[in-house]
């Protein structure tokens, strides 16, 4: 279920959309700031784009600088994780001989 459909299916939620809208941008800002190790003031205080263009599922922004800036590799408070090998942590799959079963 998508926005939309709730908002068909409880219309009297309708007036709290831009309350709703402005915590949720509040939130992301500060956890997109966390997440690349930017301060938040490097994000807009205000969503630059309007709760319509958020809602539709055709618009997409356009130009190159139409978000806020980002930061080059992962977060300098956050260490990288550690890269896995994957063939490490498979089992071994393959069927046993005959002589190796009990």
């Amino acid at each position: 279920m998508d926005i939309a459909d709730l908002l068909n299916d409880e219309p009297g939620l309708t007036p709290e959309i831009p309350q709703a809208f402005e915590k949720a941008y509040r939130k992301a800002r500060l956890l997109a700031a966390r997440e690349i190790g930017m301060e938040e003031a490097t994000f807009p205080k205000q969503s630059p784009y309007t709760i319509e263009q958020t809602m539709a599922d055709d618009y997409l922004p356009e130009g190159p600088q139409s978000g806020p800036p980002r930061a080059p590799g992962p977060a300098p408070d956050r260490p990288r994780p550690p890269s896995v090998d994957r063939r490490q942590n498979r089992r071994d799959l393959r069927m046993p001989e005959q002589d190796e079963l009990p």
